[in-house]
């Protein structure tokens, strides 16, 4: 038994192991955290889901030289993204290499001989591989934490519940991280801490419900990176916006460093005339997305962005065309 004062959970997450016939535990079958071991450059590497997960390492591995088959049962890619970003994704990883399997799902994993399997997937095709790559998403790492002998409650997702101040149902202790649920990137919990610290130390001005803005990159080659809204977003949420677009070859900055891929993609309230989104993808686009997270939080209009001076040639002053969005004044 273990007594504190205050109690912090922070495990992190694991890998969800899809339900699959077959050898899980083959040393040709891999999770996102195990292949990272892998020592041989596998010549196919089969991937099994088209989330983030499964992108930035088909992306890297055929970065490597391997061949990469990446199976989904989603009917088109990155359904979350915006749907002019995520063609443009599928078409430049295609040009790259990468093979896609959409509206499939693997069902069982055999072994064909000492280096290789066969997956069998639901719409009746066969694909053989030297590995194969479980990136079917991650859970909160809730084992051996013995929860049941407690009164912390969890959420329909087996994540830790807790209230804005991430105290769970049981007083002075608290979960943070991925543990939790949400979105599963190391600053998030980071940024679980500074809540705890200002609940426990500070003056309770910062909460879940203060949280602004999560900007995420998806470390694709060129990396896909995004903050707020996108256009089917807004629409749902009924606002009245323009966008801002720019194709990535058309600005200096990406003929200097010989990188003409992508496109860049910003929605403005015309109402407010304040950034409701932006999905950059292209080189540099982890560092640009925190300005443009920076000038949501501040809720500043978009001209903030579009009129600054920026220094010559940097990606950044591509903010000069993007945010060029002409928005009628409203009387």
């Amino acid at each position: 038994m273990l007594t504190a004062e205050h109690i912090f959970i922070n495990t992190g997450a694991i890998s969800n192991i899809p339900p699959l016939k077959g050898d899980l535990t083959s040393n040709k079958v891999y999770t996102s955290t195990s292949l990272m071991d892998r020592k041989k450059l596998p010549q196919h590497l089969a991937i099994i889901g088209g989330g983030y997960i499964g992108m930035e390492f088909a992306s890297m591995y055929r970065t490597f030289g391997a061949e990469v088959t990446v199976i989904t049962p989603e009917e088109e890619l990155l359904p979350r993204e915006d749907r002019e970003i995520a063609a443009e994704v599928q078409k430049i990883m295609t040009e790259k290499g990468v093979r896609f399997i959409f509206g499939a799902r693997a069902q069982e994993i055999k072994e064909v001989n000492e280096d290789e399997v066969s997956l069998s997937l639901s719409n009746g095709e066969t694909v053989n591989a030297n590995a194969v790559l479980l990136a079917t998403g991650r859970k909160p790492n809730i084992e051996h934490l013995g929860l049941e002998n407690t009164s912390i409650e969890l959420t329909e997702d087996g994540a830790i519940k807790v209230n804005e101040h991430l105290e769970t149902t049981v007083r002075n202790v608290w979960a943070l991280g991925d543990v939790k649920g949400g979105m599963q990137f190391t600053y998030i919990s980071l940024d679980d801490y500074r809540i705890v610290e200002n609940y426990l130390f500070g003056d309770l001005g910062y909460s879940l419900d203060s949280r602004k803005n999560i900007p995420y990159t998806m470390f694709i080659d060129p990396p896909l990176s995004r903050v707020g809204l996108t256009a089917k977003e807004a629409e749902e949420k009924g606002y009245e916006f323009a966008e801002g677009k720019m194709l990535v070859a058309s600005h200096p900055r990406a003929h200097v460093i010989n990188d003409l891929r992508g496109l860049f993609k910003v929605f403005i309230d015309k109402k407010t005339k304040k950034i409701l989104g932006a999905s950059l993808f292209g080189p540099e686009s982890p560092e640009l997305i925190n300005l443009v997270k920076l000038a949501m939080d501040l809720d500043a209009p978009y001209t903030l962005l579009r009129d600054q001076i920026y220094n010559h040639p940097v990606m950044s002053e591509s903010f000069n065309t993007l945010f060029n969005v002409p928005i009628k004044r409203t009387v």
